[in-house]
């Protein structure tokens, strides 16, 4: 290339927001932007910080510790099983409402790439979410009597068990019903509900194997121990019949001119010959 033609003012990027998916781009800048998610990112980091000077001020931190772990699993598992899911839910009602969905249908992107957007977007805010509140995990270990290993276990499991419900969610919002919105507004709150009292019985398991010299790594070591197999097999069954949701859900916003029901019907063979 000659001088004239090189481009020395152009700004070097790593990655362009044109390769990534435009569904993708646009949900997860609206998303950010909006008071929403401000607001409770702006409550969760207040109420942590709340708490963290109470532990400082505080002469016996090993309750306080515990009392930090409680109210932050308490607090991420009402933002990871109720709120991103509910939110989820409604993630194609203004598509519908605004009639911008066939507008774009008309666009070069596919009815996966508008479902595998909106789900990216919410479980990427999911993730900044997480990633903020990871400093007051670490600072709990300085209070005493709390298991690192185990809390990130914990989070681990929950923060995949949001991935799916928010997928569940997202491929439910492809049905223009209400009913299916309330009925999905009402088994996340029992499943919340079901969520909050496994985290007090998993503590009380925890400390039960604690006693019995169960090791540093607590209910960490214990599942891996016991059912780190069934893990594995869980995980194996779990991708690919999560990939079949968001196919279905695809060939709900796709037209006839798209192929959905080889690849479904290929996975699920796949699925009943593994089990």
């Amino acid at each position: 290339e000659t001088p004239a033609q090189l481009n020395f003012h152009q700004p070097m990027t790593i990655i362009s927001s044109d390769t990534l998916n435009p569904m993708l781009v646009r949900d997860l800048r609206q998303g950010l932007r909006s008071s929403r998610f401000t607001l409770v990112f702006l409550l969760l980091q207040l109420s942590m910080a709340f708490f963290v000077t109470l532990g400082l001020l505080s002469d016996v931190g090993s309750e306080v510790g515990q009392m930090l772990t409680h109210s932050l699993m308490v607090a991420l598992i009402l933002f990871y099983i109720l709120g991103l899911p509910m939110a989820a839910t409604f993630a194609f009602t203004s598509e519908f409402s605004e009639n911008r969905i066939d507008l774009l249908k008309l666009t070069q992107m596919s009815a996966r790439s508008l479902l595998w957007g909106k789900w990216l977007s919410l479980f990427l805010q999911g993730l900044m979410v997480f990633a903020s509140l990871l400093p007051y995990l670490i600072l709990t270990y300085f209070f005493g009597q709390v298991d690192i290993a185990r809390e990130v276990f914990a989070l681990v499991v929950l923060l995949a068990l949001s991935a799916l419900l928010v997928g569940l969610c997202v491929v439910l919002s492809c049905f223009r019903s209400v009913i299916f919105q309330i009925l999905v507004i009402l088994g996340l709150l029992f499943l919340t509900g079901m969520c909050m009292d496994a985290a007090d019985t998993l503590e009380r398991t925890t400390a039960t194997f604690e006693r019995q010299s169960m090791g540093s790594l607590g209910l960490l070591g214990f599942a891996w121990q016991n059912s780190g197999i069934a893990l594995w097999l869980y995980i194996l069954v779990a991708v690919p019949a999560f990939w079949l949701l968001m196919e279905y859900g695809a060939a709900r916003l796709a037209p006839f001119s798209e192929n959905h029901d080889t690849p479904q019907r290929v996975v699920l063979l796949a699925l009943i010959a593994f089990a």
